[in-house]
């Protein structure tokens, strides 16, 4: 636990939370500056939680020189309740593997990710119920074979999606080429989700690669904004 407002908690290499067993970090205060990358829920059996904020702190989690990693085999759970979190290089990736169990909760403070967000493999949960997600590129909620559920609520807040306007970007609700998987964007309530990407692969793509990938996007309240760029639902495979 981090609980002091002028902490600096610098970590070279990967930082694992979670390796084989269980593992808990809160950070109250002050700055994590971790330099290679976060790894949570490293093994099967690993299971890892950060916590940031207590929904008034202003805490600072700085990841560079790799992924964050929520979970990488096993469980992992990071939630964001204030302050800021900026993925400096690489990407978040909400499961990783076949096996992990990996959730993404923000209910407060600002997320930053400069590359991508993703859902890769296995199940994966992006829980929005307040504060700001950047994400500078692509949204991807399914990203790699193998994968069971990958689900992205957003009730609260806002997330905003291809922030640099690049052509090919965008959010992206089922894209692999595989049945048998679930890929969900659900919004309500007071959420606000913003997509900015342009150019023929870019914007809001349902079912976006090949013809067995498949997705959904729900609104029962909130707002979904499309600028500049494509929306398509069922672009290779089956969108609703």
């Amino acid at each position: 636990t981090i609980g002091d407002a002028g902490a600096e908690w610098e970590i070279t290499g990967a930082y694992r939370i979670g390796n084989s067993g269980t593992g808990l970090v809160s950070l109250f205060s002050g700055i994590l500056d971790a330099n290679g990358g976060i790894n949570m829920g490293v093994t099967a059996s690993g299971d890892g939680t950060l916590v940031v904020g207590d929904g008034a702190t202003n805490p600072v989690v700085e990841v560079s020189g790799g992924n964050t990693e929520t979970a990488l085999f096993g469980t992992g759970k990071i939630t964001v309740n204030s302050g800021t979190f900026n993925q400096l290089d690489n990407n978040i990736i909400v499961g990783q593997e076949s096996t992990s169990d990996a959730t993404f909760e923000v209910t407060g403070g600002l997320v930053d990710v400069v590359n991508f967000l993703r859902i890769n493999h296995g199940t994966g949960l992006i829980d929005i119920s307040g504060g700001i997600v950047n994400v500078n590129t692509t949204l991807d909620i399914i990203n790699e074979t193998g994968a069971t559920s990958g689900i992205v609520n957003v009730s609260g807040g806002t997330l905003n999606v291809a922030t640099n306007g690049a052509v090919n970007t965008g959010l992206f609700v089922g894209n692999v080429n595989e049945s048998g998987y679930v890929a969900e964007l659900n919004v309500s309530g007071s959420g606000i989700v913003n997509v900015t990407g342009t150019g023929g692969n870019g914007g809001l793509l349902i079912g976006s690669s090949g013809t067995d990938s498949s997705g959904s996007v729900t609104l029962t309240g909130g707002e979904i904004n499309v600028s500049g760029t494509t929306t398509e639902v069922g672009e290779e495979g089956n969108g609703s």
